[in-house]
């Protein structure tokens, strides 16, 4: 009985969301129609690797090569790999890594994890310069590669709708 119990209420918490969600990158999102639950950013990309040390190592000198500042943005290393953070939203949750593209675009360093994004190739630290609309980051570009040969733009879909 007691089970049966517990199965049905499972089933009441978790059957709205296989309905009414969608599952991406391992999180269920909401059912909103795509052009409001995503926004399209372009990010500036310099490296790319399986390791957070070799990350933080070209964030910081890119940060003094390029002149721009380096952001962990309340984000640091997971255990289980990845990035996590500890930082409290204004819901009063803690929703964890959150990836670069939500409300917080320019001219910065920080270090992303790819299995957030849609399109990046899965469980890569990538460092990025910079992101916003493209035509902004195709003019900064020849700057970037001046230091960074291999450095390039990238666009993304970035989740915009509600982290519950």
């Amino acid at each position: 009985m007691k089970t049966s119990i517990i199965i049905l209420i499972s089933l009441f918490f978790i059957f709205p969301k296989i309905v009414l969600g969608q599952k991406t990158n391992g999180v269920i999102i909401d059912s909103l129609p795509p052009d409001e639950m995503y926004v399209s950013r372009a990010f500036t990309v310099i490296l790319s690797t399986k390791k957070y040390d070799s990350a933080l190592k070209v964030a910081k000198e890119a940060s003094k090569k390029l002149g721009l500042e380096y952001k962990t943005r309340g984000n640091y290393p997971s255990e289980q790999g990845g990035l996590t953070s500890d930082d409290v939203c204004g819901c009063g949750l803690k929703h964890g890594y959150i990836e670069r593209g939500r409300n917080d675009d320019g001219q910065y360093i920080s270090i992303e994890y790819s299995s957030n994004y849609v399109s990046f190739a899965d469980g890569y630290y990538i460092v990025i310069v910079s992101s916003g609309d493209r035509k902004d980051l195709v003019q900064q570009l020849p700057k970037v590669k001046d230091h960074y040969h291999d450095a390039y733009i990238k666009n993304e879909m970035v989740y915009f709708g509600c982290m519950h």
